[in-house]
């Protein structure tokens, strides 16, 4: 809902008016403001049969100085107008301060206007104390992925392979009573399937399809509401290729055109990011084209993995027996965890999905991790907290033998139990991390 203002701000024709060949509607030249603390002074251009240059909407005005600086060698006069009684009324304004072309008025008198006479120019401004007005009623959101699992936005759309967590934030003025954000799978709202009663939304995107959330809020009679923008939000089960920039299933010339496209600044594309290291460039081009030569080939994880060894900056140590982990990773992106308990072996299910060289696993148990992930040229594979591999865990392809041992599903059968366990759960990097730093 828009700010509500006097009547001289909306659309009077001043009786006092300045005649044509004054500068009246000159947008560039406008005052400063000091003190006005946190908030910022929002600036709006009004319509010229306002009368007016600028309209400014300080949060509060108490201790707030405003400042012109002229553009001519001429004394510097300042009046104050208003229309409050019916009838335009203009004073001038003696309590201003002077350093060489700089004008102050110290204490601004809110809701009212001001006219600034350098020379032959007249610039004429409105000054709004927000605080002087509870019945506005207004708000914004923001969105931000609590885990970096999307595949792309684009003009402000969500995209990305489930589940998709999201973290929806509203923003309600201080007259606002009672927010609530809602989602819908229709754009105008009509199917709303949930409503929060918060502020904070953070949700988690199960099931496919396309999701529309908004902020919307109230003041305390009901009478006035307002709407934050509208979030859209794809949720579609993907695992992209390595490399497969424009995403037609295919490593190709076009991906290479692709990511020139972005680079060169037309449009961009989360995809276009090859080699993940946060930035799209040259480097990206020759990582497309190492996956098309071969040099760099597309990550198949499916299988199951045992943990070896570990490395860090100061060197490889073995994994021990004791403390070793499996993993199955499945066709169908559900799998398994295989860890050592008091017990024997104890496993714990999971899901997981690739996006080009980043691997994200939820465990059944709650947990989450993101990790970079690739096949080594002894076909071991990598897995690490850190882009560069400065420290990962190397696990080696399970053999029968050893998959008989662990009880892994090797050949990927389904009637494998995948329960969860009541004990502490050590993933990857770190179970391996903590038993170099045990040693």
């Amino acid at each position: 809902m828009a700010l509500l203002l006097p009547a001289v701000a909306v659309g009077h024709d001043f009786e006092v008016a300045p005649s044509p060949s004054d500068n009246r509607y000159s947008a560039d030249v406008v005052p400063t403001f000091t003190g006005v603390g946190t908030f910022p002074v929002i600036e709006v251009t009004p319509e010229m049969s306002t009368g007016l240059d600028k309209i400014f909407v300080i949060y509060n005005t108490d201790e707030v100085e405003m400042n012109f600086t002229a553009t001519t060698d001429e004394v510097t006069i300042w009046e104050r107008f208003d229309y409050s009684s019916g009838q335009f009324q203009i004073e001038e304004i003696t309590d201003i301060t002077r350093a060489g072309n700089v004008t102050t008025l110290s204490h601004v008198i809110p809701n009212t206007g001001y006219r600034i006479i350098d020379g032959p120019n007249f610039y004429y401004y409105w000054v709004v104390n927000y605080a002087d007005y509870p019945q506005a009623v207004d708000c914004r959101s923001t969105v931000a992925e609590n885990y970096d699992v999307l595949i792309d936005t684009t003009n402000g759309a969500f995209i990305g392979s489930p589940p998709l967590r999201l973290l929806f934030t509203g923003y309600p003025t201080d007259a606002v009573a009672n927010g609530v954000w809602e989602m819908a799978t229709d754009p105008d709202f009509e199917n709303a399937i949930i409503r929060f009663h918060q502020d904070k939304v953070d949700y988690t995107f199960n099931e496919e399809g396309t999701y529309y959330m908004r902020y919307r809020v109230f003041n305390a009679a009901g009478t006035c509401e307002a709407c934050g923008d509208t979030h859209i939000i794809t949720i579609r089960k993907e695992n992209y290729l390595q490399g497969d920039v424009n995403r037609d299933g295919e490593v190709g010339i076009a991906d290479v055109n692709a990511v020139i496209d972005i680079v060169l600044g037309d449009g961009s594309n989360a995809a276009a990011d090859v080699n993940v290291d946060g930035e799209i460039g040259v480097a990206d081009v020759n990582a497309v084209i190492d996956v098309i030569l071969g040099t760099q080939p597309v990550n198949d994880i499916t299988g199951s993995w045992y943990s070896e060894y570990f490395v860090d900056e100061e060197g490889q140590y073995n994994v021990p027996e004791s403390i070793a982990v499996g993993f199955d990773f499945y066709s169908d992106y559900t799998g398994r965890y295989s860890y050592r308990n008091k017990d024997g072996w104890a496993y714990t299910g999971l899901r997981w999905t690739q996006q080009r060289e980043l691997l994200f696993i939820w465990y059944d148990d709650g947990e989450y991790e993101r990790l970079f992930c690739k096949i080594d040229e002894n076909g071991y594979l990598l897995m690490s907290l850190y882009s560069d591999y400065h420290n990962y865990t190397a696990y080696r392809p399970v053999g029968s033998a050893s998959a008989a041992l662990m009880g892994m599903n090797v050949a990927q059968d389904r009637n494998i139990p995948r329960q969860g366990n009541s004990g502490v759960v050590m993933k990857p990097v770190s179970r391996a991390s903590r038993v170099k730093a045990g040693v």
